[in-house]
């Protein structure tokens, strides 16, 4: 039973995952290098990842991003 459930809850999961939008912040003009600020690019992936109707990932690849300050929140409509 355990099992099933468990199995119910991962087929769902990938299914969700399937259907949601992905922004890469790399789309934005985020580079890996560390030295570059990629502020900007993070928060314009975020906005449109919030605003996107249904589901939504913002990817961040492998590397190493330098990041200002910055704050993520998600406008309440």
């Amino acid at each position: 039973m355990a099992l099933q459930v468990v199995f119910a809850f991962l087929f769902i999961s990938f299914a969700l995952a399937q259907s949601a939008k992905t922004f890469d912040v790399r789309s934005y003009g985020a580079v890996s290098d560390g030295r570059t600020d990629n502020q900007k690019a993070f928060l314009q992936a975020w906005n449109d990842a919030c605003n996107q109707y249904g589901g939504s990932v913002v990817f961040v690849p492998s590397g190493v991003y330098m990041l200002g300050p910055a704050v993520f929140t998600v406008s309440q409509a």
